[in-house]
């Protein structure tokens, strides 16, 4: 019989999560700090680009969100300002 992993969260500030599977692995990630595989920090969260697609190019954005990231699509533009709590779209 398979048995399925096991996954465990908090609901505070933390947001942490645990994915545990039963032949030991354990993968844990919380809303900061280091995702981790069995107690290894494996994946630093600030190193990689929160958005990683073709429409934001340059540069990533801090996790937790802070600072601005804006989306490109042909003439369109959406810029998200995480400080100010801005929302803003752009026809060229």
């Amino acid at each position: 019989m398979l048995k399925p992993a096991v996954l465990s969260y908090t609901s505070d500030d933390a947001m942490a999560a645990t994915l545990s599977w039963p032949g030991g692995l354990e993968l844990k990630m919380a809303w900061d700090g280091p995702m981790t595989t069995n107690g290894a920090a494996d994946v630093p969260l600030a190193s990689h680009k929160r958005y990683d697609n073709p429409y934001v190019q340059e540069g990533g954005v801090a996790f937790p969100l802070r600072d601005a990231v804006t989306f490109t699509f042909e003439d369109q533009k959406l810029e998200l300002d995480f400080e100010k709590g801005v929302r803003r779209t752009v026809r060229a």
